[in-house]
C-alpha cells in the first residue's frame, strides 16, 4: 500500500455484472485496503469464491480489477462487494507520535465500514422514512415457528397463522397449504392427476379460437371448420302412396343453405307431364337435403307459389315438414277452414303442377 492514504468518495461498495462466457476482467470503482476486503460472488450463491481469480488495485482510491482464470458463464451474475472487517487497526500511544497518515487511514476505514453498513441497510427490510414508529423485529423463534411473516393492523411485523383471525389466506387455501404432498393437494383441489391425455394437451400450442378435438387416439388443436354449407337438391313431386304416378318436369331445382343445424331450402317444381290413377294419400315434395330433427313439432313454412291444385274453399297452400321426416307435405288453409293435407284426388291427372317456394327447419345434427 502506498504512503498516500486512500480517498473514500461517495460510491457504492458493491457492483454487479452478468457474465457472457468470454469476459474475464471485471472492474470495481470503490477502493479497498487489502485484497481480502473484496468478496467475489458467482450466481446466487451466498458463499464468496475463495479461488480462481486475482485482485488488483488494493490501496488505490479509484478501485481495481478482478481477473478470473475461467470466464464466468453466459448469464451468470458476478457480484463484487467490499467487506472491510469491523475492527480497530491502530492504537495511539500516550504522548506518542500523531501522524496524519495514520489517522487518515483509520478514518478511511471507518468511512468504508459506514458505506458498507449503509449498503446493507438499504438492501434490508425497513420502515419508510415517513412511517410512524413501529417495529420490524422478528418475534422469538418459538412464536414464529410454523407461521408466516405478516403485518398487523398497525403495520408491525408479526408471526401470522394461515387462516383464522387476520388470515393471510382463505380457509380453503389453509386446507390446501397444510397438505403434505402433491397427491393430497390434488385431492383437496378435486383435480385430476397428470396423465397421458393431459400431457398431450399441455404440449399443444393452440391459437386463439382453436378447438380442442380428440380423434384416432390423438388430441389436436385446430381452427373450427366452417359451420356454413351450401348445395343443391332435387325436389320430387309424389304422394304418400305413389301408385302409378308418372311425372315429367319442365323445371326441377332445389338449393339449400345450412348454418349449424338450421336449413333453409328452396325448391322449384314445374311439371310438363303429370298423370296418376291409383295414387293416394297426401301430396309430398320428397328429397330434402337433410332429414328434419326429431326434436321439432312443426317445420317452419314460407310463402309458396302454386298451381294445378283443386281444393274448393281453400285459398292458400303451404309446405309442412314433420319431425324426423325427409320430405315436405302440402297443406291447404282458408278463411274459416282448418288446415288439412292436400291429397292425390285434389291434384288432377294430366294437369300442370307448379310448386315454387322455400322452407326453413332444424335438421338432424351432423
Amino acid at each position: 500500500m502506498t504512503n498516500d492514504h486512500i480517498k473514500i468518495g461517495d460510491v457504492e461498495p458493491r457492483i454487479r455484472y452478468l457474465g457472457d462466457g468470454v469476459q474475464t476482467q471485471f472492474g470495481f470503482t470503490f477502493p479497498i485496503f487489502e485484497d481480502e476486503d473484496l468478496k467475489v460472488f458467482l450466481g446466487a450463491s451466498a458463499v464468496p469464491e475463495s479461488s480462481g481469480y486475482t485482485v488488483t488495485g488494493a490501496g488505490q482510491s479509484v478501485g481495481g480489477t478482478v481477473t478470473f482464470e475461467t470466464p464466468p458463464g453466459d448469464g451468470v451474475a458476478v457480484t463484487l462487494l467490499r467487506d472491510v472487517a469491523i475492527k480497530r487497526t491502530t492504537d495511539f500511544s500516550e504522548s506518542g507520535d500523531f501522524r496524519a497518515s495514520v489517522i487518515n487511514n483509520e478514518l478511511d476505514r471507518l468511512t468504508a465500514v459506514a458505506q458498507q453498513l449503509s449498503n446493507q441497510v438499504g438492501r434490508s427490510v425497513r420502515l419508510a422514512d415517513t412511517d410512524a414508529d413501529g417495529t420490524l423485529q422478528l418475534p422469538p423463534a418459538g412464536e414464529r415457528a410454523g407461521r408466516l411473516a405478516g403485518f398487523d393492523a398497525a403495520g408491525n411485523l408479526i408471526a401470522a397463522a394461515p387462516g383464522g383471525t387476520g388470515a393471510l389466506v382463505s380457509g380453503f387455501m389453509e386446507t390446501l397449504l397444510d397438505d403434505q404432498d402433491a397427491a393430497a393437494a390434488l385431492g383437496t383441489l378435486g383435480a385430476q392427476p397428470l396423465n397421458g391425455d393431459l400431457e398431450a394437451i399441455a404440449a399443444l400450442t393452440p391459437d386463439d379460437g382453436d378447438l380442442l378435438t380428440y380423434a384416432d387416439g390423438a388430441w389436436t388443436a385446430a381452427p373450427p371448420a366452417s359451420s356454413q354449407t351450401t348445395g343443391t337438391w332435387t325436389p320430387q313431386l309424389t304422394f304418400a302412396n305413389p301408385g302409378d304416378l308418372s311425372v315429367s318436369y319442365a323445371a326441377q331445382n332445389g338449393t339449400y343453405l345450412r348454418i349449424g343445424d338450421f336449413v333453409h331450402a328452396t325448391f322449384e317444381i314445374v311439371t310438363s307431364a303429370f298423370s296418376h290413377s291409383t295414387s293416394s294419400g297426401n301430396c309430398q315434395i320428397a328429397g330434402l337435403p337433410f332429414s328434419a330433427s326429431g326434436n321439432i313439432a312443426n317445420g317452419a313454412t314460407n310463402g309458396l307459389r302454386w298451381g294445378g291444385i283443386n281444393k274448393p274453399g281453400y285459398s292458400q297452400v303451404l309446405t309442412y315438414v314433420s319431425a324426423g321426416s325427409d320430405h315436405l307435405r302440402l297443406e291447404a288453409c282458408g278463411m274459416g277452414q282448418s288446415a288439412t293435407a292436400i291429397v292425390a284426388s285434389e291434384i288432377p291427372s294430366l294437369g300442370s303442377v307448379v310448386l315454387i317456394g322455400s322452407v326453413g327447419y332444424r335438421a338432424i345434427s351432423q
